[in-house]
């Protein structure tokens, strides 16, 4: 039945599989979103969408602030 597709089909389950030998983060504090990184505003740029990076600039956490609590 896959035949021609058998290789996509092959590629969707590997990226449908679940992970547990990932490794991931040692503490939750490293998912604290803290701006856009560099490469996002060439993403933007290609995406039509240069103005989307002056926006998350607005929504970048102040560093001096500390962390929340």
């Amino acid at each position: 039945m896959l035949g021609e597709e058998r290789e996509q089909a092959l590629l969707f389950k590997h990226l449908a599989t679940l992970r547990t030998d990932a490794a991931l983060f040692q503490d939750v504090d490293e998912l604290t979103w803290r701006g856009p990184t560099e490469g996002f505003a060439g993403w933007t740029e290609r995406m039509g969408e240069p103005r989307l990076l002056e926006r998350c600039r607005k929504l970048r956490p102040d560093p001096r602030a500390g962390s929340p609590t």
